[in-house]
This record gives C-alpha cells, structure tokens and sequence, in this order.
C-alpha cells in the first residue's frame, strides 16, 4: 500500500548526490539538525513560492516554520555546506520575486513574532513581529516607533532589509533607528551587532536586501508616543503648488510628517495632488494657522481632523483590510514601481510620469500614485541608496494593481513602464528603492552601489561566501 505524504509532510533529511530532500533518512543522505520548529516538503510546489506581485514565482524544495532563532542558524549552516538558495520571507510584500528562494529553502519568518518587552526606551523583538504588532505593544507602554510605513502588517526583519520608508520627513529610513541586530550570516553563524560591534555585518545588513544575513533580532530606539494626532488634507489640481506646499510644511516645527496621495483624473477634472499633513500632540489640539497661511491656496477648503494616535498611523490597514474583504486585491497582479529622486529632478519628473499614466496604470480603485519628501541628511545607512547633493530626497511611488480580467498584455506593459521610468529616474540623478518591480541583473546593482560597490561585494562574499542567501534580487558575489 502507498503512503500518502500530506501537505505537512516533514523533511528529514538532504540527499547531497540528488539535491533532494527526504521524509526519510536513507543511504547517503544527511540527517536534517534538531529543530524547535518545522521543516515540511514543499510537495505541490505552492507553497512559499509567489509574493504580493503575483508576477514571479519561484517554489523552494522546503519551508522553514523557525521556532527560534537556532532553526535558523541551523538549517543556514547545512544549506551553506551544500550551497541550496535560502531566503527569508516575512509578508513577502515586495513585488517582483525578492523574497523566493527557487529549489531552495524558504523561511517563514512571522513564526518568529515575539515581542520580548521596551527598555530605556528600547524595543527588543523578533524580526518576525509586525509593526502592528509593535505599535499595540508600545503605545499601551507611552512609546512610539520613529516613523511608520503606511500599512502596518510588515515584519521588522523584512522592513529593515530593504531600508524601510514612512510618512515623517525629517526621520531617514527605519534603519536609521535600529540600536542592534542579532543576524544569522550565510555560514549560519549567529552573531549580535551594532555600530560598535562588528559594525561591517551591522552596516551591511541594514538595507542589505538580505545579501549578508538574515535579520533574527531587533533592538529598535523608540520615541514617547502621542495622544493624538492633528491631520491635514490639502488638495491641488497642479502639481508644482502641491509640491511647493510640501516643501513648505517639511520645513514648519510643527509639521511632523507631510507626503502626497495623487488621484486620477476624472472626465471634468485633471488629477488631484492631495497633500496629507500630520501634527502629534498631547492635551489641547495646537493651532496649525500660521502653516497653513504659508502654502499655496488648496483648490478646495483643507479638510482637518483630529484622531487617536493609533487610530491615524493604522488608517491605510484599515483601507486595504476592507478592498482584501470586498474586492480581488490580494489575488491581483502588481507592478509596483519605486524610486528615489532628487529635489532638482522631483517635480518635472512626477509631473511627466503623471501625465503619461493611463487608466491601467491608475487602476483606481484599487491602486495608489504616492510622492514623498524626506531630508537627505536623515539618511545614514549606506546601504539604503538615496540621492546625493540635495536637501529633499522624494520617494516616488506607482502602485499599480490590475483589476479583475486585465489584459493578457498587463504584466509585460507594466513592466516595460517601469524600466522607462527607472531609466529616465537614473539620469536624473534616481535610485530605485528595490521594492517594487524591475528587471534588474547583477550589472545593474553595481551601478546603482556606485562608489560603494567594492565594499557591498566584500562584505557579501565575507559573510556569504557561497552566495546562497536571497537570490531573487540578482546580485552575485562571484564578479
């Protein structure tokens, strides 16, 4: 009689010679470590295979379900001595194969979501917890994280690899507010790091695209959580008053974060630059008159509202919980497209791709056209590549999502979108934000290091010398 192997079947062990894993231990077959957690075949090859893009897939052979951080170390170790791809996946929200590891192994990191308590205004936890997760736990506390993405449901771990961006412009990235690291290296060595302790592995793997390591532990500075917050929407029909009106803001004490959410056109009207400012505060609400007074005039009366301060950071979970619950977002195809521009280039260039979006690439409702502004001198981590020799850096965002019976031609027109983009961005002084979708190869990830490009190699080979870890983004350590 045959056994029938369920979806949950465990791996047991690795077959050198087939490049095979087991559900049994057999001649010449190597026996898989002792773990706290789960490592399961991956038998329909559905599992762990797709991201939020739904346009690469890539099935590993097996899945990691860690039940601590030594899984991991473990199963990196014996996937280093056999070189087998690993990568790290949290909500796997980036949108062209980043986080897939084809015939390798797969970690599914929100096993680890421990939150493991704040100490002299510090967060510990897991990579593995959200920031969601985060937030309820910290504010019941009087504590806030210096910046937010706009939804929440992101894991520490996977935000901190690929730099993470918010809506507070004066904040950098969150990893410019990272204290330590516990990474597990492509050897599966288990190391804790900082600026002052192995400061090379430290630096390398904040916004390091998981190319030295994979983040296990975080040691995250907080801020004193507000009660409130004051929110400001301002809505223009021409771009470079709404960009004139952000700079104006980011530059008011007040202000404590300002970005732009752009809707598309309608048959009477050109597209809406919707400028959304935020003020924190405790007690009585401030008076925003004076910042105000200093834009340019809305084309309509500013709408103002005051809200908890959970209740405004956790605004966009509540808006795309609701198109998951009543429309096919989560199964539609998205070719988002991120990039950073320089304040000299920002405008024109928005202004231009704007133009040239048509009603496939708004994809309203279900998608978003996002612009925001940030100091350059908030960014510190060399990894996260923004641009040089500007006051505002502007991160620019298309992301677009099909919509029920796209196109057979969708995906590749999006895509084709996105390399003009990204090459128009790159001469005028951009950097991608390697988030979203784009064909990018090895040859493209050494111009867009730049100078640094010797050091990100090194450092790759030193702590993944057999270049295993998140092969999805395309960069080797062979050249």
């Amino acid at each position: 009689m045959t056994q029938q192997l369920s979806l949950t079947t465990p791996a047991v062990a690795y077959d050198p010679a087939t490049r095979r894993w087991r559900s049994e231990l057999g001649p010449g077959s190597v026996a898989v470590p002792e773990l706290d957690g789960h490592l399961v075949l991956n038998l329909t090859g559905a599992e762990s295979s797709g991201d939020l893009g739904h346009i690469v897939t890539g099935a590993p052979d097996v899945i990691l379900h860690p039940g601590s951080a030594a899984d991991i170390a473990a199963m990196v170790a014996m996937c280093h001595r056999h070189q087998i791809p690993v990568a790290a996946r949290g909500h796997h929200h980036t949108t062209h194969g980043q986080s897939l590891a084809p015939d390798g192994l797969a970690i599914e990191m929100t096993a680890l979501n421990q939150i493991h308590g704040v100490r002299a205004g510090h967060l510990h936890a897991a990579a593995g917890a959200s920031w969601r997760e985060v937030v309820r736990y910290v504010v019941l506390q009087g504590f806030r994280p210096a910046g937010l993405p706009g939804y929440l449901e992101l894991t520490l771990g996977g935000t901190l690899s690929v730099g993470g961006i918010g809506q507070e412009h004066r904040e950098g990235g969150f990893v410019d507010r990272v204290v330590e690291l516990e990474i597990v290296t492509g050897t599966g060595a288990r190391v804790r790091c900082s600026r002052t302790r192995h400061a090379e592995l430290f630096t390398g793997a904040l916004a390091g695209l998981g190319q030295v390591g994979i983040i296990t532990g975080v040691v995250l500075e907080l801020l004193r959580a507000p009660e409130s917050a004051l929110a400001i929407t301002l809505p223009y029909t021409n771009s470079g008053e709404a960009f004139a009106a952000m700079r104006v803001l980011a530059e008011h004490e007040e202000i404590d974060g300002v970005f732009c959410l752009i809707a598309p056109p309608t048959t009477s009207s050109p597209p809406t630059y919707n400028v959304l400012a935020h003020h924190w505060y405790s007690g009585a609400p401030p008076n925003l008159d004076a910042a105000l007074a200093s834009v340019p005039a809305p084309a309509s009366p500013p709408l103002i509202d005051t809200r908890p301060y959970v209740e405004h950071v956790s605004r966009f979970d509540r808006l795309i919980e609701d198109m998951r619950r009543t429309t096919t977002w989560d199964a539609e195809i998205k070719p988002w497209f991120d990039v950073f521009l320089p304040d000299h280039t920002a405008e024109a260039f928005v202004d231009d791709a704007v133009a040239g979006l048509t009603e496939d690439d708004w994809a309203a409702p279900l998608g978003f056209v996002l612009v925001h502004i940030h100091r350059r001198d908030a960014f510190t981590c060399p990894r996260l590549r923004v641009p040089e020799d500007t006051e505002w850096v502007w991160l620019f965002d298309i992301l677009t999502t099909s919509r029920p019976g796209a196109a057979a031609d969708f995906t590749t027109r999006m895509l084709d979108r996105n390399t003009r983009l990204r090459k128009r961005a790159e001469a005028d002084g951009g950097l991608v934000y390697p988030i979203g979708s784009q064909i990018l190869d090895h040859g493209h990830w050494q111009r867009h290091y730049g100078d640094t490009w010797p050091e990100v190699l090194e450092t790759k080979r030193r702590f993944d010398p057999a270049g295993i870890l998140t092969p999805g983004i395309g960069l080797r350590n062979d050249l």
